[in-house]
């Protein structure tokens, strides 16, 4: 399945995108960010902060719009960042996450020569307060390929 593709693709590209970024973990530490497709590992028996930082980058849907016209799909890129401090402003690491994304995908737009990233995009933070933890997410629809019919039965 192709929209499959495009989350390992994004996967890769989001790792060497924040190469080298590091936040604190909620032992303090500078950490790298932990990237994964769709769902962030099972803890077993990890405490609930041992992913932290982390971008999640989950397929959400897709449409066949058209017969003759590409495929479309979206997805989302969500990151989570743990920040105990009595300030409340670790928002700021996520939102900072989802720009870096956010102007990675401008600049470029076609991936890979075959992924494009379309309009609307669209980001959110959560409303709700689940500190020492802080979550921003960026909605993107990309367009991609899809499979042709055979022309041999046209003739």
């Amino acid at each position: 399945m192709i929209p499959v593709l495009l989350q390992d693709f994004l996967v890769k590209e989001a790792k060497k995108l924040f190469d080298g970024f590091t936040l604190k973990n909620a032992k303090g530490e500078e950490v790298p960010l932990n990237v994964c497709p769709q769902r962030l590992p099972a803890r077993k028996g990890q405490k609930d902060t041992a992913h932290y930082p982390f971008l999640v980058i989950q397929l959400l849907d897709g449409k066949d719009p058209t017969e003759l016209g590409p495929n479309q799909c979206r997805v989302l890129f969500y990151c989570g960042v743990y920040d105990d401090t009595d300030d409340y402003q670790g928002y700021r690491d996520s939102l900072n996450m989802i720009q870096k994304l956010y102007d990675h995908l401008m600049r470029k737009r076609v991936f890979d020569k075959k992924y494009r990233v379309e309009y609307p995009i669209e980001w959110s933070v959560t409303e709700e307060d689940y500190y020492p933890y802080y979550y921003a997410g960026l909605e993107t629809t990309w367009t991609v390929g899809k499979i042709s019919m055979e022309d041999d039965e046209l003739t």
